[in-house]
This record gives structure tokens, sequence and C-alpha cells, in this order.
């Protein structure tokens, strides 16, 4: 150890340590300057008489707490900023600069001899693997055990420490640390954790003051924080770990540099070939089944090989060892079954025994959300969000959305990173401030329905009320939602007319109010909105005008006849989108790469029958309401769009392959969850793969194992073969496999702009 410590004795003792200029109060450490700048800007402890900065000579590592070198890794790292408690480096230092000559292509630092494993007794089931010998008898004691089995085993020896029970749930751990990590997730919302974290400045970027429940993780992100990646890879340029050997791509983090390394260039052949006597990259028990990483295999023996209580597990830890759960990555290329062998029938009923089971267990949680816009006249720095919400009503503009899980106390996540297509992110785009106001949540099947149906109501209300003087409070939603408002009784719609009409505000700001609003909401509980906006994006300018209004019915007579009217125009509105049909329609891009010379989205289909090439496309099945001219639906030109978003950088075309029309919307939605994955010479990635759990519970029984084996056996929900097929699955208009010879034939194939 002492050999090892004085090797590198002379690369610590030149890496200097920069102090916050208000230590010893504040405890930060960095090694790069402008961290620190950007640290003391944001510091809490700034109005501290500050105390003679530290030079970087007068500093370094080796002058702090002393640094023990534990087990040289095969590849170095980049140093990060110090803590302020004793720091175990488990990596040499960085290769100095001066071992990389100019000139030659960057190599990877050899690996040291590996250390010696201590292998698990059940390795062929968890493949967990430790450095020493009493880490693995550890693991030993639960590796094997249920979760139930384990709590029971844990609670035993752990139950009376608190240190090792959390105190949301009574779950017990056998590390502290972990239970601590659990425990803030699990027993606080991340707006709690906020305010139990405020001041300690490890959670909280000192770059862009983001908050992150694990400090790790804030210090991996302040490595990058507000540094383009051109950068980065100057920063980087004598680090070969952060540098692929055989491509020279870069890579911000080491580890995955070393992961893309591993695998860059190998075919899966080839790694068939190399791993073909490694087995922890082959399944025992089916005999046919290949691993590329030995984490899907442990995957895998989860899923089909391992007697798991599914009823005792969470819903996050279901995802991980569910079959229909893919991995984004791999989309496409995961190995078919063999309809011919002898486990076959056997593997189909063990993946659509945990389909359902994950389909019943599963809970959906749908959130409708509000979001306020300020006028322009609001400054923080002169007025409260409160202050200005109270005093100025009719300078505040409001939107409502849907969000179909939990992702903090926030807006949908698509408004900040497209705001060009959103209403909150267009006002931002003007300059206006953009607040959270608080958001309703719904459990349950009928979760998604119930968010869907509020939100029409409010949104409409916005559309009814803004058309008269007086009102308020603005509100800028522009799509009305017709189906979906259709789903609220004609009780609740003429109550939210009549809200309108008299100007009844449906957003209150007094909690303890009884009054009949939608939405109650704190004020001391708003949030600012942060918007991902380029340098020189924001330019300020008056927000679009509200409709012509008219004067407000004043009396009980008129408020009933206007009710009355807007009643059966609204009536007649929503009969005629139910008189649009519902349908399910697929979307394919292709790279206009692949085929030169051709635009026409018909000879591009033709290009693809039959063939032989290896051609990856992207696939995009959807459903709702028909377009007027019998296209996709609507919100792709209007909204956030998974279509539009593949388009942005002009080097696919979108061509419409299929419009099957569907009895209802519920029929729509089955039909939807009934297209699982494919494979073949034409590789289709799904780029929308979120799974209607809801819809696939209503299937028939027949229909779902049908669904399972054309996913499992490599069918395509599309065939690309030149002459036309009988489908396996037909109802109505919906073929599966849809034949795109067919299509050609039927004049179906159109070409998609947004």
């Amino acid at each position: 150890m002492s050999g090892l410590f004085s090797k590198f004795q002379k690369e610590l003792s030149e890496i200097p340590v920069l102090h916050c200029k208000w230590a010893p109060e504040c405890k930060r450490k960095f090694t790069l300057k402008f961290l620190l700048e950007n640290h003391e800007k944001l510091c809490p402890h700034e109005k501290i008489t500050p105390i003679p900065q530290a030079t970087p000579s007068s500093t370094t590592m080796a002058d702090t707490t002393p640094t023990v070198f534990m087990t040289p890794s095969p590849t170095p790292t980049v140093f990060m900023p110090l803590s302020p408690t004793p720091t175990v480096f488990m990596t040499p230092p960085p290769t100095p600069a001066s071992n990389i000559k100019i000139g030659q292509k960057r190599r990877s630092v050899p690996s040291g001899a590996p250390a010696k494993k201590f292998l698990c007794k059940n390795y062929s089931v968890c493949h967990k693997s430790y450095e020493t010998k009493d880490s693995k008898s550890r693991h030993e004691r639960l590796c094997g055990l249920s979760e139930q089995d384990k709590q029971t085993f844990l609670k035993a020896k752990f139950g009376n420490d608190p240190r090792h029970v959390c105190i949301g749930c009574g779950k017990v751990f056998v590390q502290t640390i972990e239970k601590s990590q659990h425990e803030d997730g699990c027993a606080f919302n991340e707006e709690q954790l906020r305010i139990k974290y405020v001041d300690d400045p490890t959670h909280f970027c000192s770059n862009c003051d983001r908050f992150f429940v694990d400090p790790g993780n804030c210090q991996k992100h302040e490595r990058s924080c507000g540094v383009t990646m051109e950068e980065m890879m100057i920063r980087m340029s004598d680090d070969p770990t952060h540098f692929c050997s055989k491509c020279d791509l870069f890579f911000v983090q080491a580890q995955n540099c070393q992961v893309h390394e591993s695998r860059c260039g190998v075919t899966k052949e080839e790694m068939m070939i190399r791993h073909a006597n490694d087995p922890s990259h082959w399944c025992e028990e089916c005999g046919h089944k290949f691993f590329s990483r030995p984490e899907k295999l442990m995957r895998h023996r989860l899923q089909y090989h391992t007697q798991i209580d599914v009823m005792q597990m969470t819903p996050e830890q279901m995802k991980y060892v569910h079959p229909l759960n893919y991995d984004k990555t791999a989309i496409g290329e995961e190995a078919t079954l063999d309809p011919s062998h002898d486990d076959f029938d056997a593997l189909i009923k063990r993946k659509l025994e945990w389909a359902d089971t994950f389909a019943a267990a599963s809970r959906e949680e749908n959130f409708v959300y509000r979001a306020g816009i300020l006028g322009h006249s609001f400054s923080a720095t002169n007025s409260s969000y409160a202050t200005f919400i109270s005093a100025h009503p009719d300078q505040m503009g409001v939107y409502s959305g849907v969000k179909q899980k939990h992702l903090g106390v926030d807006i949908q996540s698509w408004h900040k990173k497209k705001p060009q297509d959103s209403k909150p992110g267009q006002a931002a785009l003007r300059g206006q401030e953009v607040v959270f106001l608080g958001q309703t949540g719904f459990e349950g099947e009928e979760s998604a329905m119930q968010a869907r149906k509020q939100e029409a109501l409010e949104i409409n209300y916005g559309y009814y009320s803004n058309q008269y003087q007086g009102q308020k409070m603005y509100y800028i939603n522009s799509e009305r939602e017709l189906a979906n408002l259709y789903q609220n009784s004609d009780a609740d719609l003429v109550k939210m007319l009549y809200k309108a009409v008299r100007g009844d505000p449906i957003f209150c700001s007094d909690t303890d109010c009884k009054c009949e609003a939608y939405f109650h909401y704190d004020l001391e509980k708003v949030t600012k909105v942060d918007f991902q906006l380029a340098a020189g994006q924001v330019s300020k300018s008056p927000p679009p005008p509200l409709p012509r209004q008219r004067p407000r019915p004043s009396n009980p007579t008129a408020i009933q006849i206007e009710v009355d009217r807007l009643f059966r125009t609204l009536k007649e509105e929503m009969g005629l989108v139910l008189a649009i049909p519902f349908n399910v329609y697929s979307v394919l891009l292709v790279k206009k790469a692949d085929f030169p010379g051709l635009s026409d989205p018909r000879a591009v289909i033709n290009a693809l029958l039959g063939t032989t090439r290896e051609i990856v496309a992207w696939l995009y099945t959807g459903k709702g309401v028909e377009a007027e001219d019998g296209g996709i639906h609507q919100h792709h030109f209007y909204g956030f769009s998974t279509i539009k978003n593949e388009l942005a950088n002009g080097d696919k075309i979108a061509i419409q392959i299929a419009r099957m029309r569907c009895k209802s919307q519920q029929d729509a939605e089955e039909k939807e969850a009934f297209v699982l994955k494919d494979e073949g010479n034409v590789r289709l990635v799904p780029i929308n793969v979120r799974m209607e759990w809801v819809a696939w519970r209503r299937l028939a029984y027949d229909t779902r194992k049908l669904a399972q084996e054309c996913g499992d056996k490599g069918i395509k929900p599309y065939s690309f073969d030149d002459k036309e097929e009988k489908p396996i699955f037909e109802e109505g208009e919906f073929h599966y496999p849809v034949n795109l010879q067919r299509q050609l034939d039927r004049n179906e194939i159109n070409v998609v702009k947004l």
C-alpha cells in the first residue's frame, strides 16, 4: 500500500484544491476555477466577511486529509470536486499528458492484473461477484430469498434499529446508506426534499442551482453544467479514458467510454464467438438464447426461470423483470424464440402470465397540472409571486394540461424541451414568467380518462369565459378536446357553462375556501418553471390578443338563456366530432440517404418491398380521431409531436402507411396495444413504446396470447413481402400484419408533412 501511495504521490501533489472565499463556514472545495467562481455567486455564506483566497500553490490535494488508494482500476478516472470528508480514491490519478504523443491515435490505458473475485454460490442466477469474502458472505445470506422472506430476516435482525428502518413505509435495509437513499424518495416528495436540504450546497448545482437528491449526481452534473460538448472535449483532450481508441468517439463519463469501447465495431456473431465458453452470456435453461451483456441474462433468468412472488413486488421492481419492458437501445434486435423448441409454449405462457400480472398490479396515476403566465409588469426583485397574483389577477394567464405520471412538482417536461411548440413555452420566449400552480392526481384504471375529462372542462371553461368582458384571468389553451369533454355528464357541462357565463373563478388561491372552484392552490408554494432556452432566444413581446369580447349577462334570466344557447351549440359540436371515426394509424420514417433520388412515398415503399438490404426504419403507431383528410391525429401539427421531433434534422422522410378505422376510442386503444414487437431485414424501431395496460387488460385471452406469440416469433406488424398475404388477425379494418403491397394497391400510402 505504501509503495502504491508513493508511486502516485507526485501527481497527487500537483492537483490544486480551491476553497470558497467564505471558508471555513463554507466547506465546499473545487479543483476547477470556473466551478469555484460559479459557486461563490450562489454561496449561502456570502454575507460573511471573506477570508483571503488560498492560492493553488499553497493548497493542494496532498495538504488535505491523507488519501488512500485501494485497488487500481483498469482505466484512470478524472478527479471530481472534493467533499469535506476524508476521500478514498478507488482508481489511480490520470495518466500525465506527457505519456500521450502528438499525432498518434489515442489508446486506452493498459489494464492491470484483474483483482480476485469472490463469486456468489448462486452466481448462475444473480451474477454477483465481490472484492472481499465478507461482502460475498453478507450477500449470500439474502440471495435467492423472496422479498417477503428477505424482509422477515431483516426485521428480526434490524427491526428495532431506526437507522435501518424507513420512516415512510417500514421497509428494513441492511445498509444504512441504502435506507437513507430510499427514505428520501419514499417519505418525501421533491419539493419537501428541496426544503430539507436547502442549507446543504452539496445538493445544489453551483452553476444553475438545480437540485439533486444524491450529492454524487450533483457533482457529476457540475462537471458539464454550462459547458458545451466542444469545451468538454478540449478540457479532456489529454485524457484517453474519455475517447474510444477504435472510433475516437468522445464520452463525458469515462465509464460509458469503457462500455462502448468493449463493443465498438463488434458484430453480434463475433460477440457469440468471443463468449462461446462464457456461461454469463448464455441461458442454460433455454439453450438457444445469447445475451451480449450479463445483466441482460440475469434479467432473463428472473423473468422466466426464477420463482418470484410478483404480488410482493413494487411496480418499479416488476418493470425490471417484466418481459414486455424493452431495452429501448436494443428494440428490434432482441433474439426471437424458436417455435419448434420444446419450451416455446411454456415460455409464451410464462410471458403472458407476467404481462397479465403486471397489468393487474400496475396502478395507473395521472395528473391535471396548472401553469400560470405572469404579465410583463412582474418583477422578481420588486414582488413575490403571491403578492403579484393577488394584486393583479387580470395580468395572469392560465394553462391546464395532463401528465401520465408524477414527474415531480412541475409541468409536463416536453413543454420545457420544446418551448416553441408549447403555449407556456411561447410565453417564456416572449419574456414572461411562467409558474407552476399545482396539480390534481387521479388513480386507478380509469385515471387517464378522469384526468382528460377534467382537463377538457377547464379548457372549455376558458374558451367560453374569454369571450366576455370583465374576465380577470385569461386562458391560453388553444385546443378544446371535445372528444374528451363528451365523456363528462350533461350536468357537469351545464355547471361549467354557468361558471363561464357568470365569471365564477375555477381556480382559487385560498386553500381553506369551500367554494366550488375546480382547483385550490397555495400561493406560497407557487414555483418558477425553467425552460430550455438558448442565449438570445427570448425576445420581449406582448401576448396575443384575446378574442373579441361581448358584455356578460347580468341577471338570472339572461344568464339562463345564454347557458341554454351555449349548451345546444356545444352538444352539436361534440356530435360532429364523435361522428368522425377513431382509427389506429402508423407512420414509417426512413433515412433519405437509404433511398437516394427517391422522394415519392410510393417509390420508397416499392423499394422496401422484398428488399434484402439491412435497413433501419422508425415506426410510430398511434390512435385518435381521424383528421379531415384521413391522415394522422391533429395534435402532431399543433403541439409536441414525436414524429415532428424525428423530422427536425431533415434527414428522414415520414410516410403514413396505414389507417385502420375502429368502432370506438376503446377499440382503437385495444388495437394499438395488440402491436408488440418485430424483427427482420427491415429493422423497425418503435419511437412510441408506452404500453396501454388498461387496454391490454380488455383484450380477450386468446387475442393477448396471439399478440404475444407474434411478437416472440419475430412477426413484423407490417409485411415487406412483395406479395399480398392473408393476415394472421383480422377484425374490421384492422389487419395484423399489415401488408404494404396491399396498402400500395389501395392508394393508402401518403407522405406526412409537419
